[in-house]
Order: structure tokens, then sequence, then C-alpha cells
């Protein structure tokens, strides 16, 4: 019978600190890490597409990933790309039911000077041009791995802060795009929509700008309902109250 390990991330290592204790301890669980994504997307002739991302970035300090911080040693993945059979998935979100790719058939993975890179031909799959779309308007950008730790170092910065270096990983299950909308490492720079996506954009900008500058060729349309009656009946008021006036003079003078 199979037994199901467990995954965690730098989340799950903020929320429980007796996590820190098992890692040091060399635990055997399954970790997500996640990066900002370089990538680059190139089509093909078939209808499909390449999509280049950096999975893993070297030699370079995370952030506060629950007391403590982390850092990957160039050539810590040779030796697991190395492997055998390797058996590396792409996938989006890390869902195994959205799958973009599998080495060696589709996926490439391969070490350079930054990190963790991976290659993956997409398939024209729903899934796969949803993904594009993300992508080209930015709306996915950031990149991540799931793997298991073969040897790592525990030191203590000057400032006290405990840091883990990685030198070697035992395995490397998963690369996959990633939206992580309120994930601290990588929330500092989004800026809100200043106008609801619900609402139709150019149309309501066009036609308010028009109208205020009295924009040639455009039909002035009639206020709408609501903002008529209230003029109607001030008007109303306004002529009664003169009608009463003129009465009372017409008395005084006879």
């Amino acid at each position: 019978m199979k037994v199901e390990q467990r995954v965690i991330s730098a989340s799950d290592l903020r929320e429980d600190p007796d996590l820190l204790a098992e890692l040091r301890d060399g635990a055997d669980v399954i970790e997500r890490r996640i990066a900002p994504a370089t990538t680059e997307l190139r089509a093909a002739g078939d209808g499909s597409w390449t999509l280049t991302g950096l999975a893993a970035v070297y030699e370079n300090e995370s952030q506060d990933l629950g007391n403590f911080r982390e850092i990957i040693k160039r050539g810590a993945f040779r030796r697991v790309l190395k492997q055998d059979g390797l058996d590396v998935r792409c996938l989006f979100n890390h869902d195994q039911n959205l799958v973009l790719g599998r080495t060696p058939a589709t996926l490439v993975l391969r070490e350079d000077p930054r990190g963790l890179v991976y290659e993956v031909n997409v398939a024209p799959t729903t899934v796969g041009n949803d993904l594009r779309v993300l992508l080209e308007r930015g709306d996915v950008t950031q990149s991540s791995f799931a793997f298991k730790v073969g040897a790592q170092e525990w030191s203590e910065a000057e400032d006290g802060t405990l840091i883990r270096t990685i030198t070697d990983f035992a395995d490397l299950l998963d690369v996959s795009p990633v939206t992580f909308p309120a994930y601290r490492e990588t929330s500092a720079e989004s800026v809100p929509n200043q106008v609801s996506s619900n609402e139709p954009v150019a149309s309501r900008d066009s036609s308010t700008r028009e109208l205020e500058q009295g924009g040639e060729g455009t039909v002035e349309q009639p206020a709408p309902q609501a903002d008529s009656q209230p003029r109607r009946a001030d008007e109303t008021g306004a002529h009664r109250h003169r009608s009463r006036r003129l009465r009372l003079r017409e008395k005084r003078a006879a």
C-alpha cells in the first residue's frame, strides 16, 4: 500500500513553527517553493506552443519561510537531473489534472547559471490555451517546483536568522506555472485594478468623455428616468409657489 507523503509549502512553514524542527531533522516530506517566472512563449505551426520558465533561483536568499531563510546552492539539481528514468510533470498550479507536459517527451529540464530552467511544449488543449492567455495578460507571473531535499546545511547569520542551504535535491516531482495572488513574497508590487472588471470600461469612459467635451458626431442620449424625475418635481413645486404669490398679490390689490 502506497503511503501518501505530506506536501508542505512556505505558507505551511510560516503557520506551523514545529515544521522547522522536522526539516532540520531531515523529515521525508515533499516541499514546494515559488519564484518569479521569467517566461518566454513561442508558437508552433501545429497549434502547440513552448513555454520556458525559471522554476528555482540559485544563490538567492529567500524571504522568511517561517523563522528561517533558504538558499539553493548552484549545482543542487545536478544529481537529480541525471537520474535514469527521471519522471517529472509540468502542471498548472500543481494540479495533477492539469498536465502541460512530461519528461522526456514534452518537458525538458536543465540547469543554467540562474537556476532550474524548464521548457515545455504545450498542446492546444483547453488548459493550455487558457494558460497562454493568462501568461500573455500578465495574470500568471510565477513558477514553482515540488521537491525532496537530499542534502542540507543549517547555519546562523550575524543577526541571528537561521539559514538553510540546500546543496542537493533527492527528487524533483513537478514544475508548475502558478497563481498565488496573496503570496507574501511576491505581492508587494501588485497593483489593484482601479475599475471593476464587471463594468464595460471602454463604452462607459468613451460615452462620458464625448458628452462632457461635446464631441462631434455624438448623439446625446436622454437622461435616465431616475435622474430626470427629481428635476420635474422641482419645476412643479416652483410653479405652484409662483401661483400662490400671484394670488396673494391680487387679494391685496382688491
